[in-house]
Order: structure tokens, then C-alpha cells, then sequence
């Protein structure tokens, strides 16, 4: 236990630098003890928020002695904290064109028109944070922010003919939403032509079972 021992904290800029005027020096009675760190200009809690930015907070421990607990072996009185409250901007850069036809299909040997979507991410504190992508009004298709990365991508994302709605948002790992965008792009395809011969329209029947044949006409 640390007895009779005081603690206070402090905030360091990125250059070692006093970013505000630290906490009020508070009395350890227990084995333990809590701070409220502000990341204020003035250190309360309805100052101006600190620039954005990498800060280190800080604890000083000391006896009654004056003696330094921090500098015990063991010892961990610092903490890095990054400020953010930047939004991330992102946009698409693929698909590219804004009409799609059967040769960009990127994976014509599964059924249905296949295209990688591509949308750029450009956040400095990206990482961790969330992407997510919905095709025509489907449920969002999410996926993390890798480390270092600029771009989110999702491959194979299946379109139909016609026109299709990409829509996109993210969140930075501050959790700062993006502005959502959206683009259009229109797939030409001559899909096969479907038609029903038998029954015939608007037929009346006892039977228990009906034929039903259907001719597909190839576009090919």
C-alpha cells in the first residue's frame, strides 16, 4: 500500500513540451488511486479541446520523502494518447467507369457480374476504424481498417444490369464518421430473355399438377 504518498498528473505535447496545466495533487491512501486526465487548453473540463495531436500523460508519485516511485524498476507512469476529432474524407476509385459491361466482369467464371470496389480513405488515424459498403440499398458489408492503409477494398461484389447504387462510409479509430458517398454505375448486359409456353395465360384447371415449361432465350 502507499501510504501517505501524493500523485499528480500531467499532459505532454509531442515534443516533451507542458501541453496544459496538468491536475491538482491528490493524497494516496489506498493501493490505488484515479485521475480524470483533461485534454483541455486549461486543464478543466469545459476548456477549449487540445489540438489535434500525440500526448503523453503523466503521473508523479511521491513520499513523503520526496522520494520518486516512477523511477522504481516496475515502475509505468506514462501513457500515449493521440486527440483526433478530424473526420476522414473517402471517395471511390473503383470501379472506375461509369457504365460496366460483361468484359469487366473480374471473375467470369462465377455466376452473376463480378467487380472489385475500391474506395479511398485519407485519415491519418485510420487504423482500427471501420469501412463499410452497401449495393443498392443491401446491408452494409463492413470490414476494419488495416494498419497503414489508405483503402478499403472489397472483391467480387456482385452488381445486376442496369443501374446500381455504391454507398460508402467509414469511421477513423476515433471514431470521427466520414460524410457518406455515393456513385452510380450502370451495367450493360444482354441477359437471357425468360417466358413461360405452357400453361397458357390465365388457365383453369382440376388437376392436381400442371406442366410448366419455360423457354430461356440465350443473348448469345
Amino acid at each position: 500500500y502507499l501510504i501517505d504518498q501524493t500523485a499528480a498528473w500531467s499532459l505532454l505535447d509531442s515534443d516533451g513540451q507542458p501541453a496544459n496545466d496538468g491536475g491538482p495533487t491528490t493524497k494516496i491512501s489506498g493501493a490505488g488511486f484515479g485521475f480524470d486526465a483533461k485534454f483541455t487548453a486549461d486543464a478543466t473540463p469545459n476548456g477549449a479541446l487540445l489540438a489535434d495531436g500525440t500526448y503523453t500523460v503523466a503521473v508523479a508519485v511521491l513520499d513523503t520523502l520526496g522520494n520518486d516511485a516512477c523511477v522504481s524498476i516496475g515502475s509505468d507512469c506514462t501513457r500515449t494518447v493521440t486527440i483526433d476529432s478530424t473526420a476522414p474524407a473517402i471517395s471511390f476509385s473503383a470501379p472506375a467507369g461509369e457504365t460496366l459491361t460483361a468484359a469487366d466482369d473480374s471473375d467470369a467464371g462465377a455466376p452473376g457480374f463480378q467487380t472489385e470496389v475500391v474506395i479511398d480513405i485519407d485519415d491519418a488515424n485510420a487504423a482500427g476504424g471501420e469501412a463499410c459498403l452497401s449495393v443498392n440499398g443491401a446491408a452494409d458489408n463492413c470490414q476494419e481498417i488495416a494498419e497503414g492503409a489508405t483503402s478499403a477494398t472489397w472483391p467480387g461484389v456482385l452488381l445486376q444490369p442496369g443501374a446500381n447504387t455504391l454507398s460508402a462510409t467509414a469511421t477513423d479509430a476515433a471514431g470521427n464518421p466520414a460524410a457518406p458517398v455515393s456513385i452510380d454505375r450502370v451495367l450493360i448486359s444482354d441477359a437471357p430473355a425468360v417466358s413461360i409456353t405452357s400453361p397458357s395465360a390465365d388457365t383453369s384447371t382440376a388437376a392436381s399438377t400442371v406442366d410448366l415449361t419455360v423457354h430461356v432465350q440465350s443473348a448469345d
